[in-house]
């Protein structure tokens, strides 16, 4: 496992979960609008703690623009659904 990528990520993650828990606290953030780009950049970051987790640490460095489109997006497919429940498990 890319241990490096997803240490990085996820602390860019968390990072970002600080920042938005500290503007809502200020209430700097007033409504969905303001709080939607901050959660994407979460997202981001989670989504590609998760996607580079099996990547070569040169191709990661390396980052082309196919592997960037595709690292950035929502995990899909057989190794990623068995991870979470569904609403009728809970």
């Amino acid at each position: 496992m890319n241990t490096r990528s997803v240490r990085e990520n996820l602390a860019e993650a968390q990072e970002q979960l600080d920042e938005i828990v500290r503007s809502l606290d200020a209430g700097e953030i007033a409504d969905e609008a303001e709080l939607l780009v901050p959660l994407q950049h979460v997202y981001f970051h989670l989504n590609f703690a998760w996607n580079t987790r099996r990547s070569a640490d040169d191709k990661v460095i390396e980052c082309s623009e196919r592997n960037f489109n595709a690292w950035r997006k929502f995990p899909e497919g057989a190794d990623w659904r068995p991870l979470h429940r569904t609403s009728a498990s809970t």
